[in-house]
């Protein structure tokens, strides 16, 4: 038989994925078409019918699949294709399906991310997200929404108009509502008549027992039982068309406009336990980590009995849950604050103030843990929070935590010893032989390593995961080549390596590379010159190993991209695949650059531009159809 060519498990994936989206969307009656135009990251629309009337309701949806067995079920987005779905005039519906499972989850993109971003993104799907013939109907009040509020162009602030009765003016509450929101004035002005009924506008109608702040397409709260009368001072009415403008905007989408107002109304009034923990929520889904801190900080600064601080511990709490490793400045400020709040509670005697103290103490190390560099403050804080409570130290999974930050901070030795005590605590937790084993590498204790990732790989019952294979060879291949255990001595090893003679052999360089290499194992420069050197005699199978040594060592997608062109020349193909998986996750679209740009200089283009092409439609980076 004449053999032809071979449809791509690529693209077999995506068809499955299109077929099981529609599959949950044509019972419905809705029309599912396909773009047929050059696919730049929409794949088809969907035209929503009630009772087979049109309602010229439509979205866009971006569909991928994955053969991937993992639990977690993720999607990368580049930056280019949120600069476009951002563009779009039609909302778009991220489908991402799971061909294990044959479930389909998904995620709007405008209630991922409401701001373009400057780099590639990854979409986690939680499972409250599958989408099934319930949720498929859901989807059309999203798009009703988002065509009231994306039609035409959305010009802020919030228009507010207050009508009152008895003895309140309209004025004195316009001029209380200003008084409240100071700096945030900006996001809310009155202005009669009302707006055509596509732009914002609030509504804030007064009585005698009640304060309904309204928005037009009929979102609406009542802020509080009607236990007031009008003869509340204008400053209390003020607080509650405030709080009221804040839980409407937060309800129909805009939690980054509500966020400033549920702040100005938390500093101006008494504090109430379910509305800062509901603010809380807004604070940390509008990703306001400012907003939180400031009011942290404002009841933090007015504390002056035990009581007073559970305002500040409860939005503290939800200000650190929020924050991420990009907010460094936020993340200093909410480690500062919660080292406060410890002392501060041990000051006033708080009850339990101890186990207070202690916690305080811990999520201010959290907080350290998430700032490169910062490992010596963060292990103070923890250290002095298990002075205060020592059931802490028998908690293993906030040890394996601690154990993860000093492995980052480089303090391997400690990351070991966590390591340990926390797989005592928790032998069921597997993922923790694999970590420790990873901190054995990094010690140089390479037997050890060696002989934890096996005992981590008997207990596997599923696939172990890409970054655990690699390492294990690498450990393996270092006592192949004679590498012995002991404590890694970089500053040695650099001094070898740059002991080069002027004229030197490739001999010699050799030589000079592994007795550098001797002194730390895991050296990657020493590898890198290594492999660079057995690639110039066109050497790639020998080049292969000390490239991937060099390439783990090293935060930029240039060596990594090397590595796995030379593996794929060396014909190490499943040492190429996990070079190219972890590389595309790590790097995402640079490793895809630096990769296709190594073809230029390979005598052997042919080989690495098929295995490239193979990587670009695994991550979607190839345009369907071309």
């Amino acid at each position: 038989m004449v053999e032809m060519p071979k449809r791509p498990r690529q693209h077999v994936l995506e068809d499955e994925a299109r077929a099981a989206f529609a599959g949950l969307i044509l019972p419905l009656g809705w029309v599912v078409r396909s773009v047929d135009d050059k696919d730049y990251g929409v794949d088809d629309e969907v035209e929503i019918f009630h009772e087979d009337q049109a309602t010229g309701l439509k979205f866009y949806v971006q569909s991928k699949g994955t053969d991937k067995p993992e639990s977690t079920v993720t999607m990368r987005l580049t930056h280019t294709q949120q600069n476009y779905f951002h563009s779009l005039d039609l909302p778009v519906l991220l489908a991402r399906y799971h061909s294990v499972t044959k479930r389909t989850y998904v995620q709007w993109f405008h209630r991922f991310d409401p701001y373009p971003r400057a780099v590639s993104k990854t979409i986690r799907f939680s499972s409250d997200s599958e989408l099934n013939p319930l949720t498929a109907a859901e989807l059309r009040t999203e798009v009703e929404a988002f065509r009231v509020w994306h039609r035409g162009t959305m010009r802020w602030p919030v228009r507010l108009r207050v009508a009152a009765t008895g003895s309140h003016t309209a004025r004195d509450l316009e001029l209380a509502v200003y008084e409240i929101v100071g700096s945030n004035r900006v996001l809310v002005v009155t202005k009669q008549p009302l707006g055509p009924p596509d732009q914002p506008t609030l509504e804030a109608t007064i009585d005698s027992d009640t304060v309904r702040v309204a928005a037009t397409i009929a979102s609406h709260t009542t802020d509080g039982p009607p236990a007031w009368t009008d003869t509340v001072s204008s400053a209390v009415v003020g607080r509650r068309i405030v709080l009221g403008a804040a839980l409407v905007l937060g309800t129909i989408g805009f939690g980054d406009k509500a966020a400033p107002l549920l702040e100005a109304y938390l500093c101006a009034a008494p504090f109430n336990v379910d509305l800062a923990e509901q603010a809380g929520n807004y604070f940390s889904d509008a990703n306001r980590a400012d907003c939180a801190l400031r009011v942290a900080q404002h009841w933090l600064d007015r504390a002056s009995t035990a009581d007073e601080l559970a305002p500040a511990i409860l939005t503290l709490h939800s200000a650190c849950v929020s924050l991420g490793r990009a907010e460094m400045g936020q993340l200093t400020a909410a480690g500062a604050m919660q080292k406060d709040l410890a002392e501060k509670s041990l000051t006033l005697k708080t009850s339990d103030h101890e186990m207070v103290a202690a916690s305080a103490f811990l999520a201010a190390a959290r907080c350290h843990f998430r700032k490169t560099g910062d490992w010596t403050s963060a292990d103070g804080y923890f250290t002095r929070a298990v002075e205060l409570d020592p059931s802490i130290a028998h908690q293993g999974d906030i040890l394996a935590e601690v154990a993860g930050a000093a492995h980052e901070a480089g303090d391997y030795i400690r990351a070991g010893q966590l390591y340990s005590t926390a797989i005592e605590l928790r032998p069921g937790d597997i993922r923790l032989l694999a970590r420790r084993a990873d901190s054995l590498l990094q010690q140089g204790r390479l037997t050890d390593a060696a002989t934890q990732f096996r005992q981590y790989f008997e207990r596997m019952t599923g696939p172990p995961e890409t970054i655990w294979l690699l390492k294990s060879e690498i450990a393996g291949f270092l006592l192949r080549t004679g590498m012995k255990d002991g404590v890694r001595d970089t500053e040695a090893a650099d001094r070898v390596l740059a002991d080069r003679r002027i004229s030197e052999t490739p001999h010699q360089t050799r030589r000079r590379c592994l007795r550098a290499a001797g002194h730390d194992p895991l050296h990657s420069a020493a590898w890198a010159e290594l492999g660079r050197g057995d690639l110039d005699i066109e050497e790639p199978r020998r080049a292969a190993a000390p490239l991937t040594i060099a390439a783990l060592g090293d935060r930029r997608p240039e060596p990594w991209a090397v590595a796995t062109a030379t593996a794929v020349r060396a014909g190490a193909e499943t040492l190429a695949t996990w070079l190219a998986a972890l590389g595309a996750y790590d790097f995402g679209e640079d490793f895809h650059l630096e990769l296709r740009g190594f073809v230029a200089q390979a005598s052997d283009a042919s080989v690495i531009v098929e295995f490239a092409e193979g990587v670009d439609q695994d991550n979607g980076w190839v345009r369907r159809g071309e």
